[in-house]
């Protein structure tokens, strides 16, 4: 809801604002010196019954004057002290006045346009925003009703030059009503002059309209506001009661210079959107609803005049972000509990990994096996190969070969050493330690009574990890698991019987650790002698 005040040099009247819809609460006149008290305790009760609401001053005043000028096109400090300089020339000791930019020319030195306003006389003003700064009500600004009247325009054709005329209320106790001329160039107000009417008598009325048109339109003429031979736009908005009156008295006069559209008041505020029960419509009734869905800034309210506002405008942007802040802040803890839960979730699941880990590490603890170290082979190397040579048993590299092939896929594993042993007992292949004898002789091998009709040939792959802590040695122990599927499903392929050896435990935290893994290969041999040389 809004709260504005329309002030004339006649009366105050109050309205209030729900989104489209328009109601008079209150009129306050203080030209009677009998009443007058008693409506300025009715203005009070008026403004103390909702002392929150920002309060907008339409000021709509024959009071008003307006100063088009054209001034070099200059920037900063000189800019402002130039505007300063004609303001004063204009309105020297003026309180209230307003400075506006309307635009640069489009030919010459291109000069800025600029329109100065002010009230040259404030004594219809006083009296109210007395009571307004004495009861510390948030007045938001002081409007002036033709600056405002140019949102008006959007609602007709796009011409360059027009007169915006509309009627206005009573404008004192000898003048029913008045009429508002404002012309605007390309929607920029120039000129506006407010006109008694004195007459109700519906022919005299439309006489006195078209009698001020005309005048109006010279005036622009002379003023070189308009140019000559230059149509002017003229938009009267005209109550519903005398429209029929006006338009057949237009019919009747020779206004070839005037491009007159004539509406109804009541027409044009539908266009707008206003819907309001308030009868009969004013032009500043429409105003007030344009001021309403837009509020524009400020033209004459001084600081010390809009200090309760700008503190209530304050304190609500505090509020705003202390309630922001919060939250924000309930956001974030929601935020980090989800967090939390998912982590403890999270958690619980590695340690349900980490126990079964641990049971496979006691496992390999009780199975970890003794495993020789020789350094005496490349002799029985030799001889063990012209014992296959002659057994015409395949070399080593196939093997190797494919050994290779699989271990690339894992590169984060090391492989630190490779033995290869030959025998005819898979259980004792790599027990015996070469070191124990000074050469081998083959035909031991073939000795052996507890030896099976293949020949075994061996290979031990013994690998090298760093583990730091439980979750390193958990994802290892997963990548030695896949390094040895990845032999295992070779060995349908290749008659290789696997199995993993030994592997990491707890123990090798913080250190290199080991891993083996052996691939036994059965050659069916030919015959149990001794080998030629």
């Amino acid at each position: 809801m809004k709260r504005i005040l329309y002030l004339s040099d006649y009366e105050l009247i109050a309205y209030q604002i729900k989104t489209q819809s328009l109601d008079e609460v209150g009129r306050f006149n203080l030209t009677n010196p009998i009443t007058q008290q008693a409506v300025q305790h009715a203005f009070i009760d008026y403004l103390i019954a909702d002392p929150k609401t920002p309060i907008y001053l339409l000021i709509d005043s024959t009071q008003e004057e307006y100063k088009p000028e054209t001034l070099p096109h200059v920037f900063g400090s000189d800019r402002k002290a130039l505007l300063q300089r004609r303001r004063e020339r204009f309105f020297e000791k003026l309180t209230y006045t307003y400075t506006v930019i309307q635009g640069r020319e489009k030919s010459g030195r291109n000069d800025d346009q600029v329109l100065f306003t002010a009230i040259n006389n404030n004594d219809f003003l006083n009296p109210w925003l007395d009571l307004i700064q004495t009861h510390k009500m948030p007045l938001a600004g002081i409007y002036s009703l033709p600056l405002l009247s140019q949102s008006l325009l959007r609602y007709i054709s796009d011409d360059s030059y027009v007169l915006l005329a509309g009627y206005v209320p009573q404008l004192s106790n000898q003048i029913p009503q008045g009429l508002r001329q404002s012309f605007f160039y390309k929607k920029s107000l120039k000129f506006s002059r407010l006109i008694p009417l004195q007459t109700t008598n519906p022919e005299e009325y439309a006489r006195a309209l078209v009698e001020q048109m005309t005048r109006t339109h010279k005036y622009l003429q002379s003023a070189k506001l308009l140019p000559f031979d230059t149509s002017l736009l003229v938009l009267l908005l005209c109550p519903q009661g005398l429209l029929e009156t006006v338009e057949a008295y237009l019919a009747r006069e020779d206004l070839s210079e005037l491009d007159i559209y004539l509406t109804d008041i009541n027409d044009f505020a539908e266009r707008t959107g206003l819907i309001t029960t308030i009868k009969p419509l004013y032009l500043h009734h429409l105003v007030i609803y344009q001021l309403s869905q837009k509020v524009p800034k400020n033209h004459y309210a001084q600081k010390n005049e809009t200090r309760y506002y700008f503190y209530r405008t304050l304190l609500r942007a505090v509020y705003l972000a202390t309630v922001l802040l919060c939250v924000s802040a309930v956001g974030m803890s929601m935020y980090y509990l989800l967090n939390s839960i998912d982590i403890q979730a999270e958690i619980s699941k590695t340690t349900g990994q980490m126990v079964k880990y641990q049971q496979e590490i006691r496992q390999m603890r009780a199975s970890k096996a003794q495993l020789p170290l020789d350094v005496l082979q490349i002799q029985n190397v030799v001889q063990i190969g012209h014992y296959l040579q002659a057994q015409h048993i395949d070399s080593m590299r196939p093997i190797l070969v494919h050994i290779s092939q699989i271990w690339s896929r894992h590169p984060e594993l090391n492989l630190d050493k490779l033995e290869w042993r030959l025998g005819l007992r898979a259980d004792n292949l790599f027990l015996q330690s070469l070191t124990d004898y000074d050469t081998i002789n083959p035909t031991i091998l073939l000795e052996d009574k507890n030896a099976q009709d293949t020949l075994i040939e061996g290979v031990r792959l013994h690998g090298i990890i760093r583990i730091n802590n439980q979750r390193e040695l958990a994802i290892n122990l997963l990548n030695i698991n896949k390094l040895l599927n990845d032999f295992i499903d070779k060995s349908e392929a290749m008659g290789w019987e696997v199995s993993l050896i030994d592997k990491p435990n707890t123990d090798n935290l913080g250190r290199d650790a080991n891993f083996t893994i052996q691939i036994n290969l059965k050659h069916p041999y030919l015959t149990k002698t001794q080998p030629t040389h």
